[in-house]
């Protein structure tokens, strides 16, 4: 946690960042945007892996 003018704020250790998204994915104020993927990237991904093969 890092005291900022704005109020405390969670800081990534970027070496200890593995790209799984879990943190982005659990952020309920969507304040966590991923490097490696953007979120429509992410969701474009789902859609295909999730689609009716029928």
């Amino acid at each position: 946690m890092v005291d900022t003018d704005a109020g405390v704020k969670a800081k990534m250790i970027e070496v200890a960042c593995k790209g799984c998204g879990t943190c982005a994915a659990t952020c309920y104020k969507r304040a966590i945007t991923m490097i490696h993927y953007t979120d429509e990237q992410i969701g474009a991904q789902l859609r295909v892996a999730f689609r009716d093969k029928a």
